[in-house]
């Protein structure tokens, strides 16, 4: 018996996608960062972003700051 292939399903570009994405980090001189937050740190991270602590309300630009501002004091 022949197995038929099936067709996808969904969003078939999103390896690409991802792929794109991560190449222009590299080209930025970034990399890409998975961070685990515990309870109190994640309540902090919410407090953060709804405060757009960031400039707007993602995790993502509210730890960037936060980085940054820690970067900078830390050299002061």
């Amino acid at each position: 018996m022949v197995k038929k292939k099936k067709s996808p399903v969904g969003d078939v570009t999103r390896t690409a996608r991802a792929q794109t994405h991560l190449e222009k980090i590299k080209t930025a001189g970034g990399k890409r960062v998975v961070i685990d937050f515990d309870g109190p740190s994640n309540e902090a991270l919410q407090l953060l972003v709804a405060k757009r602590y960031g400039g707007d309300r993602t995790q993502r630009s509210a730890v960037i700051r936060a980085v940054l501002e820690a970067a900078a004091s830390a050299e002061s």
